[in-house]
């Protein structure tokens, strides 16, 4: 297992090398206003930059600018960043860290913010890990925080959602009532519709950066099927009489696998659950003289339906292709009339072992091209993990194919 894993490691850090390294056409503005146009090496942030990699030209070197030097800087048709000095609350929003004051406690701080909606009122948003904020802006107030914050008192968990008065305050139309103030989530979505409901009112022409965030695919689902090329050993700590090598098998193996795409990183980060179907079915004959007849016949009958649930890491080489590296943990392995019997040479039962196999890892290293994939995945795991005296070492090394419905 270790040889394989060092294996895959050296084969995607050499494809990670020459993976396709995608520079967008954008833009920054220096401390002094000179708009500058350039390639910008878009990694779809998770949490707000402080800094970005770009290139003057295609054959160019790459640099860095930091928010120290940069005003501003956007990717065309994909993200804008302006740079704020701002107040902002950075209370904490997990249970067990919650404050007991009720009012934010503000920092001065210079920070990137990402645009949303462009308009005579802006949309901002600010995230850092856990946390996440979101500031407006109108023609007459610069940017400002729209303040909500999670706090307890006595056991109990409360909101402050003072940025519904401030909307209310500082973005009045005849087509915003107030019924629908009351209604909005302090989200991405939900404050960037209303956004957009503002400006249309007021006759403004918004830009909306948060529409072409959205413009991903979140959910995909396959069908795989392929081949297993199991083995397995078992072994009594107490008696050897049974030890038994029941070598390699081939076997089918088929499921699904279900993916979620993470919106961050250019979709190279997703979770996946995928429930298999696998079997292996294996007899051995040996010369005994613990058992009458003097023939021992011991014989593995194993059917489950996996349940694998992991992370997977895409490595794009161009828009309809990609490898990836995918590291599971088989929560759960749900047997079908599985066992090891041993019998005597006239079929008679001597003893049987039930399976029940332990949580174990896989890994998968593979490649797509469009809706198509083959990779080839590997598991270890032992059988018999609810008896004190009986171990068992299962290899199973799978080809599979797949095809992505949608």
């Amino acid at each position: 297992m270790k040889k394989i894993l060092s294996y895959v490691a050296i084969f995607i850090a050499t494809i990670n090398c020459y993976a396709q390294i995608t520079f967008e056409k954008g833009y920054f503005i220096s401390n002094e206003g000179e708009k500058v146009e350039c390639l910008i090496k878009n990694i779809d942030w998770k949490d707000t930059p402080t800094e970005f990699i770009y290139k003057r030209s295609a054959i160019d070197s790459e640099k860095t600018n930091t928010i120290n030097s940069i005003k501003e800087f956007g990717i065309y048709n994909s993200s804008k960043y302006i740079r704020a000095n701002i107040d902002i609350d950075k209370s904490s929003s997990i249970v067990g860290e919650l404050s007991n004051n009720r009012n934010p406690v503000f920092i001065r701080e210079t920070l990137f913010l990402k645009v949303l909606i462009e308009g005579d009122a802006s949309l901002f948003s600010y995230k850092n890990s856990n946390l996440k904020r979101f500031f407006f802006s109108t023609n007459e107030r610069e940017v400002t925080q729209l303040i909500y914050k999670k706090y307890t008192n006595n056991y109990t968990i409360y909101e402050n959602k003072q940025f519904l008065q401030q909307l209310f305050n500082n973005l009045k139309c005849h087509t915003l009532t107030t019924k629908r103030i009351e209604a909005l989530k302090y989200n991405d979505s939900s404050l960037s519709n209303f956004f957009i409901d503002y400006n249309e009112c007021k006759n403004s022409e918004s830009i909306n950066f948060y529409r072409n965030s959205k413009k991903r695919k979140a959910f995909s689902l396959a069908i795989k099927a392929g081949v297993n090329n199991n083995s397995l050993s078992i072994k009594n700590s107490t008696d050897n009489s049974r030890n038994t090598d029941f070598g390699n098998k081939i076997s089918g193996r088929f499921g699904i696998e279900a993916e979620y795409i993470f919106p961050f990183n250019k979709n190279k980060w997703s979770l996946v659950i995928a429930p298999a179907y696998q079997s292996f079915k294996s007899q051995k004959s040996t010369e005994s003289n613990n058992v009458s007849g003097n023939t021992l016949v011991s014989s593995i009958n194993y059917s489950s339906i996996e349940v694998p649930i992991g992370v997977k890491h895409s490595f794009f080489l161009n828009k309809n292709s990609k490898i990836y590296l995918l590291g599971s943990y088989v929560v759960t392995d749900i047997k079908i009339d599985s066992a090891v019997d041993f019998n005597r040479g006239d079929g008679s039962n001597l003893s049987s072992l039930n399976i029940k196999p332990n949580s174990s890892f896989a890994v998968t290293l593979g490649y797509k091209y469009d809706k198509y994939s083959i990779d080839l995945r590997y598991n270890s795991k032992d059988l018999l993990g609810n008896y004190s005296f009986w171990s068992s070492d299962y290899k199973s090394l799978s080809l599979n194919i797949g095809y992505t419905i949608f």
